[in-house]
C-alpha cells in the first residue's frame, strides 16, 4: 500500500566520516562522505524517490510502488550508458534493509580533478517509492571502500513517517561506530 511520506530508517555511520544531510520527513535523504585529503572524498547518498517520480521511470500512468524492477533499471541503465561513464557492470543481487536490492557500476572521470572514481548504484522498490543508494569510491580509487558497504549493511527500515509531520521537524542523530 502507498505511503504519502518515506518510511524511516536507520544507518551508522562509521568513524572517520561526516554527515553532510540527513532528512526523514518528506524526503527521505542522507549524505555523507568521509573526512580525507581526496578530492572528491568516499561518499554515500540515500534517497528516496516517492510517487511525483514515477514518469521518471516510465511513461505508463502509475503510482511509484507499481514500478516494476526492469523499468528502474532499464531508466538508469540509459543514464550510465552516456559518454562521460565507462566499464558499465551489472553488479550481483544484494540485500539492503532486509529488501531486495539491484546494482549497477560504472566509471567516471571527474571534470575538475582529472582522477578515476567508481560509481555503484544500488535500487531498492518498496510501497514507498524506490530507494536509490549510492556509493563513490573517491577519487583516484578502482573500487568503492569497505567502510562505505558498512552503511549499507547497516541500513534499516524503522517504521512508517508519522502523519501529520510533527512541528518542527526533528533531525536525526548519527549513531557512530
Amino acid at each position: 500500500m502507498p505511503t504519502e511520506y518515506a518510511d524511516h530508517y536507520d544507518l551508522v555511520v562509521p568513524e572517520g566520516w561526516e554527515v553532510a544531510r540527513w532528512d526523514q520527513y518528506e524526503k527521505a535523504f542522507f549524505f555523507g562522505r568521509r573526512v580525507e585529503d581526496v578530492d572528491p572524498p568516499a561518499a554515500v547518498s540515500i534517497e528516496n524517490w516517492g510517487g511525483e517520480w514515477a514518469d521518471e521511470f516510465t511513461d505508463r500512468p502509475l503510482r511509484v510502488n507499481a514500478l516494476s524492477w526492469e523499468e528502474v533499471f532499464e531508466t538508469q541503465r540509459r543514464e550510465f550508458s552516456s559518454s562521460e561513464f565507462f566499464g558499465f557492470e551489472v553488479l550481483p543481487e544484494r540485500t539492503i534493509g532486509g529488501e531486495r536490492a539491484v546494482g549497477m557500476t560504472v566509471h567516471q572521470v571527474g571534470e575538475k580533478s582529472g582522477k578515476e572514481s567508481v560509481w555503484e548504484q544500488w535500487h531498492v522498490l518498496r510501497h514507498d517509492g524506490v530507494w536509490l543508494f549510492d556509493l563513490f569510491s573517491g577519487g583516484g580509487r578502482d573500487r568503492v571502500g569497505d567502510d562505505a558497504y558498512g552503511i549499507l549493511d547497516s541500513f534499516r527500515w524503522t517504521g512508517p513517517a508519522p502523519s501529520p509531520l510533527p512541528e518542527p521537524l526533528p533531525v536525526p542523530t548519527p549513531r557512530q561506530r
